[in-house]
C-alpha cells in the first residue's frame, strides 16, 4: 500500500552535513513541486541544565525544515515572517549572545552594501542576497545564518545559477576564496552549502568584499 506521509521528522544529537543537505534539497523540491512532497525537519536535542534547575532539560535546534513561505502560498495564506530581531533573541536562546551579536554585526554590515537585501522567511535562518546578472534586483542567495549558531556559504546558488562565473571559469577560484576567508570551512558532500563552524565578522567581510566585486563586475558586462 502505498505512503501517505507528508512529513519526515528526524530527532537525534547531531546530524551530518550531508544529511542537513539532503533535506534541505527535498524540502525544495517539495516546496517547487505539488503539495504531495514529503517535507523534512531534522532536529538536534542535547541536554542542558538550565539557570536555577537541578535537573537536566532536553533542548532542542531546528538543522533543517521546510519553506514557510512556499508553505503559506500553497495554503493560500499569508506568512507571518519573524523580524530581524527576533531572529537574534532566538539566537540568544538557542546558543549565546555572541552569536547573537556576531550575527547582527554581519547582516548590518550586508544590509549597508548598495543592492544588497536579506530574507528571513525561514523561521530559523536569515538568507543574505546580491543583484546578479540572472535574477536582477531580486538576487541571489550568496549567505545564510542560522539561529543554532551555525553560518553557510551558498556556494551551489553562487556557482550555478547566479550567472557570475563563466562555463569556461575553474570553480576553484571560487573554493580558493571561501577557504582563505574560512580556513576552517567544513566541505560535505556535493558542497553546495559548506558549513563555517566558527564564523568571525572580517572574514565573512573579506569574502563579501571579494564576492561583490565579482557580482559588481559581472553586472556592469551584461
Amino acid at each position: 500500500m502505498a505512503s501517505e506521509s507528508v512529513a519526515l521528522i528526524v530527532i537525534a544529537e547531531n546530524h551530518r552535513d550531508e544529511f542537513v543537505s539532503v533535506a534541505d534539497y527535498l524540502n525544495e523540491i517539495a516546496g517547487q513541486a505539488t503539495p504531495e512532497g514529503i517535507r523534512v525537519w531534522l532536529v538536534n536535542v542535547r541536554a542542558v541544565r538550565r539557570v536555577g534547575d537541578t535537573v537536566l532539560s532536553p533542548e532542542f535546534v531546528v538543522r533543517a525544515e521546510p519553506n514557510e513561505w512556499e508553505a503559506a502560498v500553497r495554503r493560500g495564506t499569508t506568512p507571518v515572517l519573524a523580524s530581524l530581531e527576533d531572529f537574534y533573541k532566538k539566537c540568544e536562546m538557542t546558543t549565546s549572545g555572541e552569536w547573537s551579536d556576531t550575527s547582527r554585526s554581519i547582516i548590518e554590515d550586508w544590509l549597508a552594501r548598495p543592492g544588497a537585501t536579506e530574507r528571513h522567511d525561514n523561521k530559523a535562518t536569515v538568507s543574505l542576497y546580491y543583484p546578479s546578472p540572472k535574477y536582477g534586483a531580486s538576487g541571489t542567495n550568496v549567505l545564510q545564518l542560522d539561529t543554532g549558531g551555525v553560518f553557510y556559504v551558498s556556494r551551489g546558488y553562487i556557482w550555478e545559477t547566479s550567472g557570475v562565473f563563466d562555463d569556461d571559469d575553474n570553480p576553484s577560484e571560487l573554493d580558493e576564496a571561501i577557504e582563505n576567508a574560512f580556513p576552517d570551512i567544513r566541505w560535505a558532500g556535493k558542497n553546495y552549502y559548506p558549513k563555517v563552524p566558527d564564523v568571525t565578522p572580517n572574514a565573512v567581510r573579506q569574502f563579501s568584499d571579494w564576492l561583490t566585486a565579482r557580482f559588481d563586475a559581472a553586472l556592469e558586462t551584461d
